[in-house]
């Protein structure tokens, strides 16, 4: 049914919606501090006391949200918009609002990021040598912090999913995959094999992809004889290359003299950036670590926590991408040495909240059940205040909440672990829950909870399986005589069960099976060349297995063959079940999936529900704006014009619904894309009025909509 837009002339109430509570971790009250963070955010969106900081906690802020599924709330938004909009003077800042619009899914701006990079170092011996990182500003030279935040900006959107894998073995006919999830703007995937040698002398390996625009190639695979070769997919193949997930298939061709070994790196370009270009400023974080420690802020610098923390947790992001665990390692060695007796970590033996949070991050990523994750993560809970805050303060907060997931699972690789994934089978960044019940639309069959699952049914896959058949009926029209369909039950051999006559529609009875088996149909098993079957008719069997109604695909007069029957009495073309001749009717799907619609209607019967349909002269969705006189509502595309009904709410149960107050209304007084009109008249005091807006289309003015009994609103006072 239609929303009715209704304003009273004593108050107005708005309801907002609140997002679920993540479920609490042990040992820590995540919902407690995430309810203290969303409550003291400015009421200009920002986090924090200090100007010159306010973009660090905000990026901050918001990445705890992010990382702990809060994304949906009125908090990330207004945060988002707030950091969207604030001046980014140096690579620091950018960075991390970078990460957060990975996070998110959005434009992380990482062309204008990757466009502040310093070109890499030639002559090695420079005090600073590689360079290829980044600076505090282009003009400064590569930092240890600066590379370190960018390259875990880069990370959050997905450019950790490149893949390294070195000294690979394949023996003949052996198969191996590799799966890269590319973020959503990659335009290539490219796998390329710099080693490659066989047992024996010579060989080939066969490589294809598979991902969301199919097989790459379409059919069979490439074939590279040596080292040196790549495979690229782009908009050039066939199919185009889709981002998302995608499986790179590597198998040892039977006609090779042995064992497969081989290097592969799996990289793709996304935002215009090669995946590739990367190992610059990784190799100067390499470079930049002090042997068996971390990292001072430039290459040679003292050895300081905090920007070894973030050192190693940017190179930990690359394992994949760039195999950097041996570099990881000293840096891990070194890390669970400069734990505090307390269990924390910070400088001078004085353990500090924004220390231990990144130290357990970094800690929970090697191994969650270590004995210094597990120390790190005790001090991180133990120093939570009763307010729900760390410190009192936003950052302090905002960085313990984030990091304590770090230690959960991931199955999905979607960036939010453990409970606080909404649907931890399927990737889903941006945890969009519709009916906010805590399950996420990828994972949730009825995302607006109307009753009516999201998808429609599927045909079956599964064989009908019987041992006799004792009657049969068909709407098949009688055919010419001699036309027979044969039915049988088969594995490694057949039982014949009967035949139906299909010029006098009698069953001619046969055997019974000794046990259940799968059944079959010939068609014309007497070659008249003379049986025409119709898309949609059906034989229906009655077996010792119950009946089934069995539908039979169009074929021309004279087809002969066979077909399968599926336990729904779907049919196939073959006994695997996988070529489908004539599906089963299925239930249909929501056709209208995030609006609540469980009467389903669709007026112009376009497959589209009314709730959600803009160009069935019925408009959605009608409110009213802050200035309480302006009313504004969804457009429908085919509308040349829009009218507007009023009436009085005390008459709406009698079936009154408004006369027309305006007509011809085309305005958007504030641009917006949405049609609006002002109210200047005023109900008395304790009456109030409605509103109903109509599309005026070439065919007249559309629909007041339905009542509760799903009958149209009856249009008593129409609009010209």
């Amino acid at each position: 049914m239609k929303r009715i837009g209704i304003t009273l002339a004593t108050a107005a109430v708005a309801v907002l919606g609140v997002a679920g509570l993540a479920t609490l971790p042990a040992h820590a009250d995540v919902p407690g501090g995430l309810a203290w963070l969303e409550s003291h955010q400015n009421a200009d969106g920002s986090w924090g006391t200090r100007g010159s900081l306010l973009g660090r906690d905000t990026a901050a802020a918001l990445e705890a949200l992010r990382r702990n599924g809060r994304m949906g709330g009125d908090a990330f938004v207004l945060g988002r918009a707030w950091l969207a909009a604030e001046p980014r003077p140096n690579v620091d800042l950018r960075a991390r609002v970078a990460a957060v619009e990975g996070l998110a899914g959005g434009d992380a701006g990482l062309a204008a990021l990757w466009a502040l990079r310093r070109p890499a170092s030639s002559d090695a011996a420079e005090a600073n040598y590689p360079e290829g990182g980044w600076g505090v500003g282009p003009d400064y030279q590569t930092d240890v912090l600066d590379t370190a935040l960018a390259l875990q900006a880069f990370a959050a959107a997905g450019f950790d999913q490149a893949q390294l894998a070195k000294n690979e073995s394949l023996a003949k006919n052996a198969e191996k995959t590799y799966t890269v999830r590319t973020p959503i703007d990659a335009t290539r995937l490219m796998a390329y094999f710099p080693a490659l040698t066989f047992a024996g002398g010579s060989g080939k390996l066969n490589v294809w992809f598979a991902g969301p625009a199919g097989r790459f190639p379409t059919s069979g695979y490439y074939q590279l004889p040596g080292p040196g070769y790549a495979v690229i997919w782009d908009g050039t193949g066939t199919p185009p290359f889709a981002p998302g997930l995608v499986e790179v298939h590597v198998q040892n061709d039977g006609t090779s003299t042995g064992t497969a070994t081989y290097t592969i790196e799996i990289s793709f370009v996304a935002g215009g950036i090669d995946s590739r270009s990367l190992a610059n400023p990784v190799n100067y974080l390499r470079a930049a670590q002090t042997v068996g420690s971390g990292w001072g802020l430039i290459r040679g610098a003292p050895v300081d926590l905090f920007v070894s923390l973030h050192g190693l947790i940017a190179l930990q992001r690359f394992h994949r991408a760039f195999d950097t665990a041996t570099d990881t390692g000293g840096a891990l060695a070194w890390l669970k040495a400069q734990i505090n007796a307390d269990g924390g970590y910070g400088a001078d033996a004085t353990s500090t909240t924004d220390a231990t949070a990144l130290a357990y991050v970094a800690l929970a990523t090697e191994n969650p059940a270590g004995t210094e994750a597990g120390r790190a993560r005790s001090w991180l809970t133990g120093h939570q205040r009763a307010d729900g805050s760390w410190d009192g303060e936003a950052y302090a907060t905002a960085l313990a909440l984030a990091a304590l997931p770090a230690g959960d699972a991931d199955p999905d690789g979607d960036g939010l672990r453990g409970t606080a994934d909404n649907c931890a089978s399927v990737s889903n960044p941006d945890q969009l829950d519709t009916d906010r019940d805590g399950t996420g639309d990828a994972c949730d069959t009825d995302d607006d909870n109307d009753g009516i699952p999201d998808s429609g049914g599927s045909v079956s896959h599964t064989s009908f399986k019987a041992r006799d058949i004792t009657a049969m009926s068909s709407t098949l029209p009688a055919q010419p005589s001699n036309a027979y369909l044969n039915f049988i039950v088969f594995d490694a051999t057949s039982d014949n069960l009967g035949w139906w006559d299909a010029r006098n529609r009698a069953w001619v009875d046969d055997k019974v099976a000794a046990v259940r088996k799968s059944m079959a149909i010939y068609v014309d098993s007497n070659g008249c060349s003379c049986i025409d079957l119709r898309a949609g008719d059906t034989i229906t069997p009655v077996t010792d297995n119950g009946t089934r109604i069995i539908y039979l695909p169009d074929k021309p007069a004279g087809w002969q063959g066979w077909l399968y029957v599926a336990d729904d009495g779907s049919t196939y073309y073959d006994s695997a079940l996988t070529q489908l001749a004539q599906g089963a009717p299925v239930a249909a799907g929501d056709n209208c999936r995030v609006v609540f619609n469980p009467g389903q209607y669709d007026r112009d019967a376009d497959g589209t529900g009314d709730a959600c349909d803009d160009s069935d002269g019925e408009v959605n969705t009608l409110w009213i704006k802050a200035d309480r006189e302006t009313l504004a509502w969804t457009v429908e595309r085919n509308a040349l014009s829009y009218g507007l009904h009023r009436g009085l709410v005390s008459g709406l149960s009698s079936g009154n619904y408004g006369t027309c107050v305006a007509s011809g209304l085309n305005r958007d007084a504030d641009l917006d894309g949405l049609p609006d009109a002002t109210e200047t008249a005023a109900p008395p005091v304790g009456v109030g009025w409605f509103y109903i807006p109509t599309a005026k289309t070439a065919t007249g003015e559309g629909s007041l909509g339905r009542r509760s009994n799903g009958t149209e609103r009856p249009n008593t006072g129409a609009c010209p």
